[in-house]
């Protein structure tokens, strides 16, 4: 598996976890179908950098610590950012409040770490 096809799988998760957020929450939606490829990109880029960062500097930490320490990161990142998108693309998104951007967040971290841990288990079993 290339880390292209890697990369596309994550954001792939990471859209669907827009998506399902958009439709269970009340206060969050997603205007326009583009947006529910759109914003999803947006966080692509900004979690691709925290996994970066969070599996170099814990290169040596148990496996299962490195997952968990992302998804704490990325939860207050993400919610962060739907702030900010908010305000940037008022017609793409629509969050009522902090509370829904942290649900929003938390269900969007919780598809993007899940699956990055399962295309790292998957590099792990086609690499032995």
């Amino acid at each position: 598996m290339s880390e292209f096809l890697a990369l596309l799988l994550s954001w792939f998760m990471l859209s669907a976890g827009c998506s399902l957020a958009a439709e269970v929450l009340e206060g969050f939606q997603l205007s326009k179908e583009k947006a529910r490829w759109r914003v999803p990109a947006l966080f692509g880029l900004a979690n691709l950098a925290i996994g970066w960062v969070t599996h170099r500097m814990m290169g040596t930490a148990p496996f299962w610590l490195v997952p968990l320490v992302a998804f704490a990161l990325r939860w207050p990142a993400d919610a962060s950012l739907l702030q900010l998108l908010r305000y940037r693309m008022p017609r793409a998104i629509r969050v009522r409040h902090l509370g829904s951007a942290l649900l929003a967040a938390l269900i969007m971290s919780a598809f993007g770490t899940s699956g990055e841990a399962l295309v790292s288990i998957g590099f792990g079993l086609l690499n032995m």
